[in-house]
């Protein structure tokens, strides 16, 4: 790919004005980003720091404008506003961004974007400069729930809703590392040989790495890294994937001779996970809602190399074909556990999200166990920490399906991630985890 020269700041300005005006096209918009050709990686990952920390630290970035505006936020121009938030971000002691740096780009910023408004951001910008180091939210700590939402930069419904959950201290710990970026982790294919050649093929890179914590097919890349540049990558080494994805695979307990119901698969690191756990001699169905996503799946299944899959085209709730020994429910969810892969997420989900997800969930949950065999199991899944769309939907489903109960099948060691109710759950602080919900459900034997 030609290396041009694009401003990385130019183009974070870029994504963040279709993120406010147009949040349904940002996700597209933010991948893209990722594929333009900078000068060089720096640049490349400059953009991705600006676009997604100044998204997510929006609030806290107002709070601070506030301080040193004239005239009210909400009567600046989208423009002017974007400008300031991208200037004032830069400026927080955590970018490690000179303050000379930060305040002359974004004045350059605002002469291509704002033009007519470069002294008023000059002037902003160096008082902020000149006071970074020493401003303080201590006026906010008499107010727990408002302290929290504006400087860590949440929607104060859902801190409110967290917060009745967990004690303050694990509350805050857990929106401080929602604000992280995400790591970057990689699940070995079966294949591939971790110490006799990839490990050593990373070494050779000089990219440093870190196991995975339970599941040693898994890699923590702790290098700044390209995944798609890595050893192996077009040879389906590897695939992108959480451990704690993995540990949901786990959960599922898949194995060969078994017919595998993949509900909602795309795009795919869980059904791949599957597919190599199985083999040749299984079967495993992949559904998806979407077209575009089942086409990543695609994507991942040919170059992982991996047969034996169907991938079909329909929606979850409404499949109606087959019976299984297996079948993983991996619900579309308000996503509110991966908040620091996805900056956009807790600006576009509502509370009435969170509702129409659960009747989705449970609808989606009572259409698979239809297709289960009588002695099989299923595993209800999702990347929300929100009681809602976990603990309430499946209390709802035992309730309507009473033949039903929660099980922990005998192959799983993992026991200490799981609480009294025998229900995994990977948050709210396991490091370099993302944050989900799983448990596994089976009709009750006789006697029982």
């Amino acid at each position: 790919m030609a290396k041009s020269n694009i401003s990385p700041r130019e183009e974070a300005y870029h994504a963040l004005m279709l993120a406010r005006r147009s949040p349904s096209q940002f996700a597209e918009e933010f991948a893209r980003l990722k594929h333009k050709s900078f000068r060089g990686r720096f640049d490349l990952n400059l953009a991705i720091y600006l676009v997604s920390g100044t998204l997510k630290l929006q609030r806290r970035l107002d709070l601070i404008l506030s301080r040193f505006l004239r005239k009210k936020l909400s009567s600046h121009s989208d423009s002017l506003l974007i400008v300031l938030r991208l200037g004032c971000f830069q400026l927080l002691p955590e970018c490690n961004i000179p303050n000379y740096a930060a305040v002359n780009e974004t004045v350059n910023l605002a002469k291509i974007f704002t033009p007519g408004a470069e002294s008023l951001v000059n002037a902003v910008l160096k008082n902020i400069s000149q006071e970074i180091d020493t401003i303080t939210f201590d006026e906010l700590r008499t107010d727990p729930l408002n302290y929290l939402s504006q400087y860590y930069s949440y929607p104060i419904w859902f801190v409110r809703e967290i917060m009745s959950y967990w004690p303050e201290p694990l509350v805050e710990k857990f929106l401080k590392g929602g604000n992280d970026p995400q790591p970057l982790m990689l699940r070995l294919s079966s294949s591939t040989d971790l110490n006799k050649t990839f490990l050593p093929e990373l070494q050779r890179h000089s990219v440093r790495f870190k196991l995975g914590k339970y599941l040693k097919s898994f890699v923590h890349i702790v290098s700044d890294a390209n995944p798609t540049e890595l050893p192996g990558f077009g040879d389906g080494a590897f695939i992108i994937q959480n451990e704690a994805s993995g540990l949901v695979v786990e959960l599922l307990d898949p194995r060969p001779g078994q017919d595998i119901l993949d509900l909602c698969a795309a795009p795919g690191g869980k059904t791949t996970d599957i597919v190599e756990r199985v083999g040749g001699s299984g079967s495993i169905t992949a559904v998806d809602i979407s077209e575009p996503r089942l086409n990543l799946l695609r994507e991942n299944l040919k170059r992982l190399q991996l047969e034996n899959v169907f991938t079909i085209l329909a929606d979850g709730i409404k499949f109606g074909s087959g019976k299984y020994h297996r079948i993983l429910v991996d619900a579309p969810c308000s996503g509110t556990g991966v908040l620091k892969k996805f900056p956009e997420a807790r600006w576009v989900t509502t509370r009435e999200d969170v509702g129409r997800h659960a009747q989705k969930q449970l609808a989606l949950l009572s259409n698979a166990c239809r297709l289960l065999t009588e002695d099989g199991h299923l595993v209800y899944s999702t990347c929300s920490v929100l009681k809602a769309e976990n603990e309430n939907v499946v209390e709802r489903f035992l309730k309507e399906n009473p033949e039903f109960e929660i099980v922990v099948p005998e192959t799983f060691k993992y026991t200490e991630l799981m609480g009294e109710d025998s229900i995994i759950r990977t948050y709210p602080g396991l490091k370099f985890f993302d944050n989900l919900f799983a448990v596994c459900l089976k009709r009750r034997q006789p006697g029982s």
